[in-house]
């Protein structure tokens, strides 16, 4: 099996479950549940957030691409042609 694709399994739960609860707390929000749930998602999402960047930037795999190799390639697509 692939390295990077271990690398992503193991981060997919950690993700899955900030994004579950990010979406969890959009639909709080939209439907009024009680505000102490609401403050209580709204209280902890930064944190869960600053985790979920934590996991990706410690357990990732670098990509090998750099900034300067491959947005010159980025900008050389015609913008015109992709409407």
């Amino acid at each position: 099996m692939n390295i990077s694709l271990l690398s992503v399994n193991k981060l997919i739960f950690h993700i899955s479950l900030i994004t579950f609860i990010a979406f969890f707390y959009v639909v709080a929000v939209g439907f009024n549940f009680p505000y102490p749930l609401v403050a209580g998602l709204f209280g902890i999402l930064p944190f869960t957030i600053l985790w979920m960047v934590y996991k990706i930037l410690k357990d990732g795999e670098h990509s090998g691409k750099t900034f300067e190799k491959h947005f010159l390639s980025l900008s050389k697509v015609n913008v015109l042609a992709l409407f």
